[in-house]
């Protein structure tokens, strides 16, 4: 029901889904996905898993999962692991217990969820598998032990305020009848989680 005619408008990341046609400034999900999953190969493991819960991959556009998937299929000497979806609703301990005595990885990229989920389990980080995080806080106390993309905020918060500046400059208002997506890319992290092999 807003008058979007009335204002020049911005999205920031992709979880806005209506309107969908706004210009955008985002974390590169796919981007910043494959750079991880790289620096992991960079650092010795061969057995990488990728897990994910559902609403993640769904409000992500599959971006994290597609990346995964490329890697895998670009990269024949990276055993395949099938990837672990779950819920995060306090009934996924033993599907992901089974999981790690399956496929046996040795490192996963996950999100912060899953590592807490490895906690509950008893499962220890780096001592029975190592982690990366796909949405590092490095500026928060408990990520401090943690490797990972820090996905940028700042630079995601100030990319969409220049690009607000920019429609008031022009004297843009109203939804884009093109839309643009402005993209930054995640910066690494080493960290304690995912040690050199």
């Amino acid at each position: 029901a807003l008058d979007w005619q009335r204002f020049s408008v911005v999205g920031l990341g992709f979880s806005v889904a209506k309107p969908k046609n706004l210009d955008r400034a985002v974390m590169s999900q796919f981007g910043s996905t494959s750079n991880a999953l790289n620096r992991i190969r960079e650092l010795g493991y061969r057995r990488i898993a990728f897990a994910s819960r559902s609403w993640t991959i769904e409000r992500t556009q599959g971006r994290w999962l597609a990346a995964y998937l490329l890697f895998q299929a670009m990269n024949p000497d990276i055993e395949a692991i099938p990837h672990f979806e779950f819920e995060y609703d306090g009934t996924e301990e033993g599907r992901l217990k089974d999981w790690i005595n399956i496929n046996q990885p040795d490192a996963i990229l996950a999100d912060w969820h899953l590592y807490n989920l490895l906690t509950k389990c008893g499962i220890s980080v780096p001592g029975d598998v190592s982690i990366a995080l796909l949405d590092l806080l490095p500026s928060q106390p408990e990520y401090a032990t943690l490797a990972g993309n820090d996905q940028r905020f700042e630079s995601v918060g100030s990319a969409a305020v220049e690009m607000v500046a920019e429609r008031i400059n022009r004297n843009e208002r109203g939804l884009p009848g093109e839309s643009h997506v402005l993209k930054i890319v995640g910066r690494w992290v080493d960290g304690p989680s995912l040690p050199p092999v």
